[in-house]
């Protein structure tokens, strides 16, 4: 994958260099397949990229889950206040 990267990066600075394909393994990439390749994050940034999810803070997780019953709560309201402006029937 580096060499991916160093390649199509020298390629587009310089006009001579012009990617016709390359492989993967025993996958065959044409031109659009290597330039992919080369943007591709590498295994450093991906493990990075989890690690900063795995340090949410909890109290974000937290506000996520308790989202949904906060916005019950505010549609309950208004139909308590109703409730109490209401008079009950005597009987």
């Amino acid at each position: 994958m580096a060499a991916a990267k160093v390649a199509v990066e020298f390629a587009s600075k310089n006009e001579k260099l012009t990617i016709v394909g390359g492989a993967l393994g025993s996958q065959q990439l044409d031109a659009a397949g290597i330039k992919i390749l080369a943007t591709m994050p590498s295994l450093d940034e991906l493990r990075g990229k989890l690690l900063g999810m795995l340090q949410t803070p909890a109290t974000r997780i937290a506000g996520v889950l308790q989202a949904p019953a906060a916005s019950l709560q505010g549609a309950r309201r208004p139909c308590q206040e109703r409730r109490s402006r209401v008079t009950p029937l005597a009987m």
